[in-house]
């Protein structure tokens, strides 16, 4: 009788640990499983994020490109070497056509906020020049405070996402001191209107604005007098802006950004490895155990 009670508690303890095995192993596969897609699922949202936006993503981001010319005598004069700085004054709400709906004005200019759909031309053009020194007194050029116009007399600014942008020249080149212009504001995108064959409306996100010059009484140093096109303030215009981190810095930032999103994965990857390995571990004791 107790040889048979001692097989039979044998037999009894191998079932427990057999048993054992079963019950561990389904929960650790359930729990790879877990970890993986939990895993993988983070770490597409950090390689693809949906924020920057979902605009960003998705492509509906735009450049503005700011072209300074002015017709003098009968020719085209290229204004170089100014410098204009650049803010966003309000966020746009798309539609399903791809055109804007409508703005919200953005916290740092509520102070200065306006219905920004309901203004006429000279109502614009009145608020860009409350908005620039507004901006400039309180350092809110936030996309650039250095675009600068090249030989051609543009300058490109990008990656902007849907919204309206405050644009203002705040250093002139010698060589353009006889000709000023006022802020001005841009919406992103512009929208084109249809054609006459009934076409609708279409969202431009490559928007080229040109500035309205006027001469300013005068003789003004003739091109030549300074061939590198120095910018110097411009003192009867809005002062310079609040020294903010220069455009190129955007591209440096995003650049960071991702290798830090790529790092973060690493991590991720890094700890599902470990997982795995303390599954494997566990497992492993477990059939030593069955075993002696």
């Amino acid at each position: 009788m107790g040889d048979i009670h001692s097989a039979h508690g044998a037999s009894g303890r191998r079932s427990t640990r057999e048993g054992g095995i079963r019950l561990f192993a389904l929960p650790a596969a359930i729990l790879s499983v877990i970890t993986l897609t939990v895993m993988l699922v983070i770490s597409w949202g950090l390689l693809f994020p949906t924020s920057a936006s979902a605009s960003a993503a998705s492509g509906r981001v735009g450049t503005l490109t700011i072209s300074a010319t002015v017709a003098d005598g009968g020719t085209t004069r290229v204004l170089a070497g100014d410098t204009y700085a650049v803010a966003q004054v309000a966020d746009a709400t798309i539609g399903d056509d791809g055109t804007i709906n409508g703005f919200s004005t953005r916290d740092a200019f509520s102070a200065v906020g306006r219905d920004w759909g309901s203004l006429s031309s000279s109502q614009y053009n009145e608020a860009a020049k409350e908005l620039a020194e507004y901006a400039s007194s309180h350092g809110l050029y936030d996309v650039t405070d250095h675009a600068v116009t090249g030989a051609d007399g543009r300058a490109v600014v990008r990656d902007l996402v849907p919204g309206l942008y405050l644009v203002s020249r705040t250093a002139v080149a010698d060589a353009n001191s006889a000709y000023v212009c006022d802020a001005f504001l841009v919406a992103i995108p512009e929208t084109e209107p249809g054609t006459s064959g009934g076409a609708s409306s279409a969202a431009n996100y490559a928007v080229v604005a040109s500035p309205k010059f006027e001469q300013v009484p005068g003789p003004g140093p003739e091109p030549s007098e300074n061939p590198s096109g120095k910018p110097t303030p411009e003192p009867s215009k809005n002062p310079s802006p609040t020294p903010a981190v220069p455009s190129q810095q955007s591209n440096i930032a995003k650049t960071g950004a991702a290798i830090m999103r790529y790092v973060q994965v690493a991590v991720i990857f890094g700890g599902i490895a470990l997982v795995f390995l303390f599954i494997r571990s566990r497992y492993a004791s477990t059939r030593h155990d069955d075993l002696h």
